[in-house]
């Protein structure tokens, strides 16, 4: 089954949610998001410490050199790697310092998960990117239904929904659904689903048979 890894930028919104919401405690446990965060948390704990003027810049140097080891030789790669602006020979601080350390924090997680995942990712002729995560869009009330639509997904057979409550336990699902268009009837709902509770709604593509990936996810109230 296909995953879609987690990007830093990814990493980064689901840190600014508060700790109990539903997008964030999706992700608690999973592998890639619990490895970010314990780097995030190791940088954090560290206590600030005074440091020379030489130690800076030599710092400084190292971690770009050892950011441009970890990256494999690809097209568009070195010129991605930000680089310090020149300072005055007598400038007084390095260029980072004026960050602060939040700033400094998710840098390095970045740096860090960004050369594990170069150096360790299946090699292919492009990066996987947006597209492979469906985009539920707003839903629209018609009648005694409530229309849903999504973006697709490239290679997808189908979707697999699935709605859970604000526990994230699902409690209804609608399996290999054929297009991106799902009207939730009043008068048929699937089996678990109750008229005006607020569920999760959770989409899913199919490959081969098997829901896989990264799963698009809207709140919305059942009709």
């Amino acid at each position: 089954m296909n995953e879609t890894p987690l990007t830093p930028e990814q990493f980064a919104r689901l840190m600014s949610l508060p700790a109990d919401h539903p997008e964030r405690l999706a992700w608690n446990g999973r592998p890639e998001f619990e490895s970010m965060r314990s780097l995030y948390e190791q940088f954090e704990s560290v206590p600030p410490s005074s440091v020379s003027e030489r130690e800076l810049r030599e710092a400084e140097v190292a971690l770009e050199r050892r950011f441009r080891e970890a990256l494999p030789s690809e097209p568009g790669v070195d010129a991605a790697i930000p680089r310090p602006a020149a300072r005055p020979e007598r400038a007084s601080r390095p260029w980072w310092i004026a960050f602060p350390r939040p700033a400094l924090a998710m840098a390095a997680v970045i740096v860090a998960v960004s050369g594990i995942w170069f150096t360790t990712r299946p090699r292919s002729t492009a990066l996987r990117g947006a597209q492979d995560v469906p985009v539920i869009l707003e839903p629209r009330r018609v009648a005694e239904s409530l229309e849903i639509r999504w973006t697709p997904v490239a290679g997808a057979e189908g979707y697999r929904l699935s709605f859970v409550d604000d526990s994230m336990r699902e409690i209804a699902a609608v399996e290999a659904w054929p297009g991106t268009r799902y009207s939730l009837e009043a008068s048929a709902l699937p089996p678990g689903l109750e008229h005006g509770i607020d569920v999760i709604m959770q989409v899913q593509p199919v490959r081969g048979g098997v829901a896989g990936g990264a799963a698009g996810m809207r709140s919305i109230r059942v009709p």
